[in-house]
């Protein structure tokens, strides 16, 4: 299929600017703002659910350890136990975070469900294998992790249709707590999920020192308030966290994170980056795309 190309390049009164007042003009920064926070939270989600499916997939080793064959063409392949992720809303937004989790997190094509209003705008990724339709309560119902990307005046709506059907975590911003509830649902005690949060998602490699990494300290597992349910009477066992009520009251761990000085942020980075480094020119864009948002940010105060 030939290139399109862009038939306005040269005709300044057909560019999208020309219809725009000189007031209106003034607020085309948020343009590239709009872009540069969708390519942001498009590689969070990625580096969340790439940490997802590894961690997944070391668990599964571990309770199914391979044999190792003579020879390489007998050696069996490793069982697979990858992470379903459904995207609700398939916009603008919607449709550049299936791509980033198709390029980036180990997402094969049936391992993504999609659901939009509009179907019919999904063919490139139906031909690729992904499930696509318009069922908002089924994707809910069978993914492991639940991404929203709806516009902000159909949340109601969407809330009101999925209450009652969720199995899984709605995406917020506090991966650890969405990596602590996974491990827990798949029957992995405390320590257990400390040192795979520490090795996998943080980074925390034989070099390091162990000191550096997360502990039970930082997860304040006494609050009632930050819980979903802590029936279990076995200590060993993390409760289910409220992921809403974790945003607005732990504070500790997040202030590890944003702390220059602590050595918890600098391998967080290091693997956060090593999720896209075999895609290096992508990655660069949107560390590029991140540093844009904040100066423009600056620039407006």
């Amino acid at each position: 299929m030939a290139a399109v190309e862009d038939v306005t390049v040269g005709l300044p009164s057909l560019q999208f600017e020309a219809a725009l007042t000189q007031e209106e003009k003034e607020l085309l920064y948020l343009r590239g703002r709009s872009h540069a926070l969708t390519a942001s939270a498009c590689a969070q989600a990625a580096f969340l659910v790439a940490i997802l499916n590894d961690t997944r997939q070391k668990i599964i080793e571990a309770k199914f350890p391979i044999k190792q064959k003579s020879s390489k063409l007998l050696q069996e392949i490793p069982k697979r136990d990858p992470v379903l992720v459904g995207i609700i809303g398939c916009g603008r937004l919607g449709k550049q975070l299936a791509n980033t989790l198709l390029k980036f997190s180990d997402v094969q094509p049936e391992e993504l469900f999609l659901s939009s209003r509009r179907p019919e705008t999904l063919s490139s990724f139906q031909e690729k294998g992904v499930n696509c339709g318009f069922d908002n309560i089924k994707v809910c119902s069978t993914v492991h992790i639940l991404f929203l990307c709806c516009l902000p005046s159909q949340f109601p709506t969407v809330a009101k249709e999925i209450r009652g059907h969720l199995i899984c975590p709605v995406y917020v911003l506090v991966g650890v707590f969405v990596f602590i509830n996974m491990c827990t649902g798949m029957g992995l005690q405390q320590d257990e999920i400390i040192s795979l949060c520490n090795t996998i998602m943080f980074g925390l490699g034989p070099t390091d020192d162990p000191q550096d990494g997360i502990s039970l300290d930082d997860i304040n597992c006494d609050d009632d308030t930050l819980t979903i349910s802590s029936n279990m009477e076995d200590k060993k066992f993390f409760p289910l966290f409220d992921l809403g009520n974790v945003i607005a009251k732990q504070k500790r761990l997040e202030q590890r994170l944003v702390d220059s000085n602590k050595n918890l942020r600098r391998m967080f980075a290091k693997r956060y980056r090593a999720v896209f480094d075999k895609y290096a020119t992508c990655f660069w864009i949107v560390r590029w795309l991140e540093d844009l948002v904040i100066i423009s940010a600056m620039r407006k105060q």
